[in-house]
């Protein structure tokens, strides 16, 4: 039986241990790195896989502060709960708050910026850039030596696909200092539409394919419109949602009347991100015809396509940038040659025609999702690469 001294002694034990050591502990979990995140605009639509990325960087441990070079309204629901409303700033940091163990900024120019600012003495940290499309693609086709200085003192480079990270090894962006880091999804959030233990199509009268993507050149709304346009002839019940906004909304709805295929085809402007899931698990079918525009601007790895993936959609797409990096072609989905519609329209065909395929193809998809791309796996992937950073 235990003595009342020793009991005694345990407890004074236990108070100590909570008074001196438990504090240390958790200021010690709490304070991982300090980390700046710095953005174009954080509350667009299109964006929310850097909002993951921000919430993964905070339930590590890391203390973030945003700077945005636009102005934005209201702090997303993601990012209420961790009290960040005194640590948004739109443009100018204050004067007491310009050393960081980390600079994390989201696209190339803005690396360019900030690595001048670091430079100039003007603000401390590691620069870390994240490459995502454009900033990878057009601007080094179109202004060759713009990373130059950035390539030379930057610490560590992001890039979305091993595409783009070839691409900024050409342009001369030191080896070592480069791991692409891809996009994660929240797996729960896009949960697959068919049980993996038992699983039957139904038959459906009316067949939906669906876009999610904002209406720009890159995406290939064009050459896609135009191979649904061939498919309705042979199947008029066919129904075509375009989920997105952008520049190019008055010419892709002339683009329908032109093709006669008004009734057939929705533009549906931009949804929140939690419409999504619900818009693609009504869908049966998904087509992102991306192409490489006249600018030279490209895709890094579509969200989008993963989040279709994840939900077990059938995928068809492109030979395009990142994208083969995800797709397996007559695996997990299907693809194409850029802007070649005749192929299109058989691939869209074959589906249409053989919706029993559509579970096979689509748990294949998903079961790649889970493996490869979750929002958990790539935020791990980043925690480990600032922790090393901030060591060294």
């Amino acid at each position: 039986m235990l003595s009342f001294k020793f009991l005694r002694q345990l407890g004074f034990f236990i108070f100590f241990y909570n008074i001196f050591f438990v504090p240390l502990i958790a200021e010690e979990q709490v304070n991982r790195g300090k980390i700046l995140v710095v953005l174009d605009c954080i509350y667009f639509g299109t964006r929310d896989f850097i909002l993951s990325q921000i919430r993964g960087l905070i339930e590590r441990n890391y203390d973030i502060y945003i700077v945005s070079e636009r102005k934005f309204n209201n702090i997303p629901s993601e990012l209420k709960k961790y009290n960040l409303s005194k640590k948004n700033f739109y443009r100018n940091l204050p004067g007491h708050l310009r050393s960081f163990d980390v600079i994390l900024c989201q696209f190339g120019p803005l690396g360019v910026q900030y690595n001048k600012l670091r430079n100039q003495g003007l603000i401390s940290g590691k620069i870390v850039t994240c490459f995502r499309g454009m900033d990878a693609s057009a601007i080094l086709k179109n202004r060759s030596s713009f990373y130059y200085d950035l390539f030379q003192t930057g610490d560590l480079f992001l890039p979305v696909s091993n595409h783009f990270k070839i691409r900024l090894l050409d342009f001369g962006c030191p080896a070592g200092k480069v791991h692409v880091l891809y996009s994660g999804i929240d797996i729960d959030k896009f949960s697959c539409k068919w049980d993996k233990t038992n699983y039957m199509h139904k038959e459906k009268s009316v067949i939906t394919i669906v876009t999610v993507a904002r209406l720009d050149t890159k995406k290939g709304y064009e050459y896609g419109l135009r191979a649904i346009a061939m498919l309705i002839k042979k199947h008029p019940n066919l129904q075509y949602i375009i989920v997105g906004d952008g520049s190019l909304l008055d010419d892709l709805t002339r683009h329908v009347k032109t093709l006669g295929i008004q009734k057939n085809v929705h533009f549906m402007g931009k949804k929140s991100h939690d419409e999504i899931p619900k818009i693609l698990k009504k869908s049966d079918i998904f087509l992102l015809p991306s192409i490489t525009s006249y600018s030279g601007n490209e895709e890094g790895v579509p969200v989008s396509l993963m989040e279709a993936m994840s939900v077990g959609l059938p995928v068809v797409s492109t030979y395009h940038a990142g994208i083969p990096e995800l797709i397996e072609h007559n695996k997990n989905g299907f693809l194409v040659q850029e802007k070649n519609i005749k192929a299109l329209t058989d691939t869209l065909e074959f589906l249409v025609e053989h919706p029993e395929e559509w579970p096979t193809i689509g748990l294949q998809a998903r079961m790649h999702i889970e493996k490869y791309h979750t929002m958990d796996t790539e935020n791990n992937k980043l925690d480990n690469l600032i922790s090393e950073l901030i060591k060294k």
